[in-house]
């Protein structure tokens, strides 16, 4: 990657990024240092890796951080990450040996722009209606921790590899977000944020897995028109439509998060709460409905 003039160098990591995510996302999103097992592998991510180098604090510790002069404070930084933690839809207190997964939220846009260009973007997937579990959903890539993972890291790459095709060598990971634990399936996971410095054409490697990848701009997302909120069984979240297709839960909920953080959210009206299961009746999700019925995303 070449140093060009609209690149903000993190002096602590080595990492250069594009100056319209630094000047957007809070420090602690872009300071590159993603944790001491992040850069723990020589072989599995060490191309993703390169970017940065072996200085880590611990990724839990948010206060007072700075990276190019900026600092978010420990405060503002909680009550975004509680909101998020609301919106996916997971309970107040840790699940008890919960099953970990990571997901990567991989955004692109043109490098030499100093404010968030036109083409920016994320990749999300759209899982097989016939699948066991999360059967139609909107996602971002990712799944299961495995056994030989050395990370969380090494697992959103993995299966975004495995799902999309992604050229992981094309990817600079950015922050292991904490993980979130979602109570209706189980799960603890960790949203790795990475930012796709040469994007490259994606499909879905195995139908049967996965049936369409989306490279979403975020001016899709930002638009008013393409955000709900959606409320079942108590829970309340926000929601974006893709199409004829819904996102929402714990999808929704990073997405929302990452437009709040960042500033680029627009008004939109999160008082219009619209029932969940007559909205995905409604979407192409193909989701399985009677799965839902009874229990809590």
């Amino acid at each position: 990657m070449t140093k060009g003039q609209s690149w903000n160098r993190d002096a602590s990591s080595g990492l250069y990024l594009p100056k319209w995510l630094t000047n957007s996302l809070p420090p602690h999103l872009v300071s590159a240092d993603y944790g001491a097992a992040g850069h723990a592998s020589s072989t599995s991510h060490a191309s993703s890796a390169s970017h940065a180098s072996s200085a880590s604090h611990d990724a839990t510790d948010h206060s007072e951080q700075k990276v190019a002069g900026r600092s978010a404070s420990s405060s503002s930084v909680k009550r975004a990450f509680a909101k998020l933690r609301r919106d996916s839809s997971t309970q107040e207190k840790p699940l008890r040996n919960p099953a970990r997964s990571a997901v990567l939220v991989l955004l692109s846009g043109d490098a030499e722009a100093h404010q968030r260009p036109e083409d920016a973007s994320v990749v999300l997937i759209h899982r097989a209606t016939t699948l066991r579990k999360h059967a139609g959903q909107m996602a971002f890539p990712g799944g299961h921790i495995d056994p030989g993972d050395v990370d969380e890291v090494d697992t959103a790459l993995r299966e975004a590899e495995e799902e999309t095709g992604l050229d992981r060598k094309t990817v600079t990971p950015m922050r292991v977000l904490d993980s979130i634990d979602i109570s209706r399936t189980g799960f603890a996971v960790n949203p790795v944020l990475a930012y796709w410095h040469a994007p490259h054409p994606l499909r879905a490697v195995d139908p049967a897995e996965t049936e369409s990848v989306f490279n979403v701009p975020i001016s899709h997302l930002t638009n008013p028109d393409n955000r709900m909120m959606l409320g079942y069984h108590g829970w309340t979240g926000p929601a974006f439509k893709v199409g004829d297709f819904v996102v929402w839960g714990f999808t929704g909920g990073v997405l929302s998060y990452l437009l709040d953080v960042a500033g680029w959210s627009e008004p939109w009206d999160d008082t219009n709460v619209q029932k969940l299961l007559p909205v995905l009746a409604r979407s192409a999700n193909g989701e399985k409905l009677s799965v839902l019925k009874g229990g809590r995303r």
